[in-house]
């Protein structure tokens, strides 16, 4: 992992969004070797019908900026934190954690995204034998009951 300190207003969120991905990797790791069963089920947590992007661009060479099922949209039917968390279920996974871990808990309002978030954590929880029995977990702390 590399980090820029040239921004440091957002180290912190960039730090957790990026300590996702690599903790999204072990799991898929260990799931592989049939430790876990990883994130097998984070497709039944989405909207009816939703496929991520599988590109970060759009085909005009854009960010890709469609508020449908955010925070920016709805908030208290929010199913993604924003845009970016469609491009790919990585992507996705680390908003979350981002905002579990650095944000101020405003998108867990939505009741979709704090049961997304709540899976998240039980495969955290699931994969990794120093989480499991772990009372209290700081980025659990905006969910309302321990994600066991």
């Amino acid at each position: 992992m590399v980090l820029d300190g040239t921004y440091w207003y957002g180290l912190e969120s960039t730090i957790a969004h990026e300590l996702m991905h690599a903790i999204d990797c072990k799991i898929s790791q260990l799931a592989m070797s049939g430790y876990t069963s990883g994130f097998s089920k984070w497709n039944h947590y989405l909207p009816k019908g939703f496929d991520y992007n599988w590109s970060y661009i759009n085909d005009d060479g854009g960010d890709y900026n469609d508020n449908k099922y955010t925070t920016a949209e709805n908030l208290s039917d929010a199913w993604f934190v924003d845009a970016y968390s469609k491009t790919f279920p990585c992507e996705d996974k680390a908003r979350i954690f981002e905002n579990l871990f650095a944000g101020d808990g405003s998108c867990f309002q939505s009741s979709h995204l704090a049961e997304r978030a709540k899976y998240l954590c039980k495969v955290l929880r699931k994969s990794f034998k120093s989480l499991e029995d772990a009372n209290d977990l700081y980025w659990e702390r905006y969910l309302n009951e321990k994600a066991a």
